[in-house]
C-alpha cells in the first residue's frame, strides 16, 4: 500500500506489463556498458537491481552510475537538503511538483540536475567520468 501511494502504480496497472526477468534483460541491452544516472541510485535503485538480478540468475550491468544525490551532498554539503526536488528547487529547475514520484518526471528533473551539476562541476575542472569519481572520494 506504501508503495502504491508512493507512486501510484497499483496491481491493476501491472496487468500485461513485463515480468522482471525480461525487464533485467531489456534494462541490460539498453544500458550495456553505458554509465546509469540517477538520485538516490548507489543506496536505492541499485539494490533493487543487484536483488531482483540474484532472485532471477541474470547479471546486468550496474557499476557504472552517477549519482546526482551524492554529487549534491558533495558540492552543496551546507544546504539542508539534498532530496530531487531540493536540487531542481537550488537550480532554479521548473517541474510539475504534483509529477514528484512519477517515473517519467523524476526522470526528467534528475536529467536537468545533472546537467546543471556538470555545468557546475565543469567550473571546478571536473571534466571527466574519472575526475568525477576523484571528486567523491
Amino acid at each position: 500500500q506504501k508503495i502504491v501511494e508512493l507512486t501510484g502504480i497499483t496491481d491493476e496497472r501491472l496487468i500485461g506489463q513485463p515480468d522482471m526477468a525480461e525487464v533485467l534483460r531489456t534494462f541490460d541491452d539498453i544500458v550495456g556498458t553505458r554509465v546509469v544516472a540517477g538520485h538516490n541510485v548507489k543506496t536505492f535503485d541499485l539494490r533493487f537491481i543487484r536483488r531482483a538480478q540474484m532472485r532471477h540468475g541474470i547479471d546486468v550491468q550496474s557499476d557504472y552510475y552517477i549519482d546526482t544525490l551524492k554529487l549534491m551532498q558533495k558540492l552543496h554539503p551546507e544546504l539542508d537538503g539534498h532530496k530531487l526536488f531540493e536540487c531542481g528547487d537550488f537550480y532554479g529547475i521548473d517541474y510539475d511538483e504534483s509529477a514528484l514520484h512519477d517515473a517519467l518526471a523524476d526522470t526528467e528533473l534528475c536529467a536537468r540536475v545533472l546537467l546543471a551539476q556538470i555545468q557546475e562541476l565543469q567550473t571546478k575542472g571536473v571534466v571527466t567520468f574519472e575526475d568525477m569519481i576523484r571528486f567523491l572520494i
